[in-house]
């Protein structure tokens, strides 16, 4: 079919009871105008289609500017992490705009924090991963981007900020570092929980939301961002009710 720009990724899903890790080739198909994106999956190794060509949104509409390198997508109930471009039209096209930009935000600057996610959001920057750690005694913001690159988010930091305690660089094996420690700067005390759903994130709410509980005179001891499956999702919200 010729009606849709059509994109194709690598993508590897490691299934939960075995532990193997499979490789897929993810198509999307882009009619634009409001249309949903449609996908498809191809199994590798086994050379055979996985999922024929359709729309699957039933965890969450399928965006463009969700796909880069190191996302993780979800289809069909299966988590799926973007590991490659699959050809150079696809990677010429997403590249320009996936770079993968590292943000250590702390002291004075984490007052600021709903005020930088608004930013982000408003210069096209995409929310990859975010994170607390208590470094030296005091909380310390780590945020992932994917946007347009480091020089354009520098320049809207410096737009909301005089820059003070915060430090930017391109991601790579210091941020993978990073994300990848367990310990968090959470207390667990005389504290609540707050969650902000996927929608609003996507829909670039997250900086008001942070901003309603600063204002509230609430103090965030911990950070970060998780990727669930619908059903993983369904039972921690069961859990809370």
């Amino acid at each position: 079919m010729s009606d849709a720009h059509k994109y194709n990724f690598v993508c590897e899903h490691v299934e939960e009871a075995s532990q193997m890790t499979k490789e897929f080739l993810l198509t999307v198909y882009s009619k634009g105008n409001g249309n949903p994106n449609e996908l498809s999956l191809y199994d590798t190794k086994s050379k055979r289609l996985f999922l024929k060509r359709g729309v699957y949104d039933q965890d969450g509409a399928f965006r463009l500017e969700d796909l880069f390198i190191g996302a993780e997508v979800t289809v069909c109930a299966r988590k799926m992490k973007i590991v490659s471009f699959a050809d150079k039209p696809t990677e010429a096209l997403f590249q320009k705009n996936s770079a993968q930009v590292y943000t250590v935000i702390s002291g004075a600057a984490t007052t600021q924090l709903a005020t930088l996610f608004l930013a982000a959001y408003e210069m096209g920057f995409t929310i990859k991963r975010v994170k607390t750690l208590a470094d030296a005694g005091e909380m310390a913001v780590h945020l992932e981007l994917v946007g347009q690159g480091l020089d354009v988010w520098q320049e809207a930091i410096e737009q909301v900020s005089d820059g003070t305690a915060i430090r930017t660089e391109l991601g790579g094996p210091t941020s993978e570092k990073v994300f990848a420690r367990k310990e968090s700067s959470a207390t667990f005390e005389g504290c609540s929980l707050c969650i902000i759903r996927p929608h609003a994130v996507r829909e670039g709410k997250a900086g008001a939301v942070i901003s309603a509980v600063m204002e509230a005179a609430l103090q965030i001891s911990a950070l970060q961002s998780f990727v669930l499956l619908k059903s993983q999702a369904e039972n921690f919200y069961e859990a809370g009710r």
